[in-house]
């Protein structure tokens, strides 16, 4: 219960020091206004990270596709069909026996 009574009593003297104190009134508009100030800038800076990370998340995307193209082209390469013209056997044989088989 006194969690709830508690915020009514802060709230109510505050407007009650606003009130009655002309100071407190100057005092609390500075502390509002810088409050304001802190709040844009850490947003600001914040919009900013968030605008940066994005900027290296896609420049790494960028580096990892074309590392897979380059990679893919040379398993390309690596795995090209070879034309029968180009290929010579040198000392072929085929012998009965030489494979077996297990069963």
């Amino acid at each position: 219960m006194l969690y709830r009574i508690i915020p009514v009593v802060v709230f109510v003297g505050v407007i009650w020091a606003l009130v009655v104190f002309p100071s407190f009134r100057v005092v609390a508009v500075i502390l509002f206004g810088l409050g304001l100030v802190a709040y844009f800038a850490l947003s600001e800076k914040a919009a900013q990270d968030q605008k940066e990370q994005a900027a290296k998340k896609e420049q790494e995307r960028i580096t990892f596709e074309a590392e897979q193209r380059d990679y893919c082209k040379d398993e390309q390469k690596r795995w090209t069909i070879v034309p029968g013209s180009m290929i010579e056997l040198r000392n072929a044989s085929l012998t009965q026996g030489q494979y077996i088989v297990n069963d």
